[in-house]
């Protein structure tokens, strides 16, 4: 990899749903685990037309697209509504390729079941492998009537690695220990009935959700240059990557992202590089430090206000 880079070396490839025409259609594919279906479907009853959920996406789409426009001027090659074989075309023209989309867990989603008959059998058939491992995991007897539950019990192995509803609450490395062990678990139950099962841990694209292991087996194990992952807790995906590549470099970040702000930040980043070619690593420290530190006088700032305004009503 070229130790000093400048926006013309970079391409950035988008998974996410720029577009109504592109929305629309991955809308109305609902699948299970993408970003629509989680932030614009599953528990509200009004966002069930794609018209009345785009109009909540639109906005930030918008700016989405407006910072695409302003890093391909600086010379970055933008990939809209990118596909997986987008991404490998990438990675070997340009030194860093950024992933600018959404993570999928390996937590199992009712359309990941293939034949839901054929799988509670299985669960119910104590010589069945498959009933075994669930019930070793679980700590409960495997009993097919309610297939879903039951896997995902043994994918928390008894509530222990049950997912966290705060990440600010988990020690540093916890969230992708969890991405990791429901990652290795589910593919040891996918082993004992391997024709049951569809999907897993995922990244998403403009033709769907594509499995790590998919993903993985297109990148070449000479693969040398940086891939920079601006996916929710894509530990995970980072060290396939590595262990498929040794070679290479892979950005990645534990905690969960957000689409403005990492817009924002890859703006900065380009913004830096294109003033002077360098280390794109050093440039994310950068911006980030920058923008940290702005955030820190700001709640200062707020903090002293706040305590003024208690000092003076005493």
């Amino acid at each position: 990899m070229k130790t000093s880079v400048s926006p013309s070396d970079c391409a950035i490839a988008v998974g996410v749903a720029l577009t109504r025409d592109h929305f629309v259609q991955r809308f109305l594919a609902a699948e299970e685990g993408s970003f629509i279906y989680e932030n614009m479907i599953v528990g509200s009853t009004r966002t069930r037309d794609p018209d009345a959920a785009w109009r909540r996406w639109s906005d930030t789409a918008a700016r989405i697209e407006t910072g695409l426009r302003c890093v391909e001027r600086m010379g970055v090659r933008v990939r809209r509504e990118a596909r997986l074989t987008d991404i490998v075309a990438l990675m070997d023209s340009y030194e860093v390729v950024t992933i600018f989309s959404h993570w999928r867990s390996a937590i199992f989603r009712s359309t990941d079941l293939c034949d839901a008959q054929a799988l509670s059998q299985s669960l119910g058939d104590p010589r069945h492998a498959l009933h075994c491992a669930v019930e070793e995991w679980s700590g409960s007897p495997a009993r097919g009537i309610e297939p879903l539950a039951e896997l995902n019990r043994a994918l928390f192995k008894g509530g222990i690695d049950a997912p966290v509803r705060d990440s600010s609450l988990v020690r540093p490395g916890r969230l992708s220990e969890l991405q990791t062990l429901w990652h290795e678990r589910r593919l040891h139950l996918e082993s004992c009935a391997p024709r049951l099962f569809r999907g897993g841990a995922s990244i998403e694209f403009a033709d769907g959700l594509k499995t790590v292991e998919s993903i993985v087996a297109l990148i070449p194990t000479g693969f040398d240059k940086l891939l920079d992952l601006t996916v929710c807790t894509c530990v995970l995906m980072a060290m396939r990557v590595k262990q498929k590549a040794p070679g290479c470099y892979v950005a990645c970040n534990e905690l969960l992202t957000y689409p403005l702000p990492r817009m924002l930040i890859y703006q900065h980043v380009m913004k830096l590089l294109s003033k002077r070619p360098g280390s794109f690593e050093e440039a994310v420290f950068k911006v980030r430090t920058l923008i940290q530190s702005e955030v820190n006088h700001e709640r200062n700032r707020q903090i002293a206000g706040s305590l003024s305004r208690r000092r003076a009503f005493r």
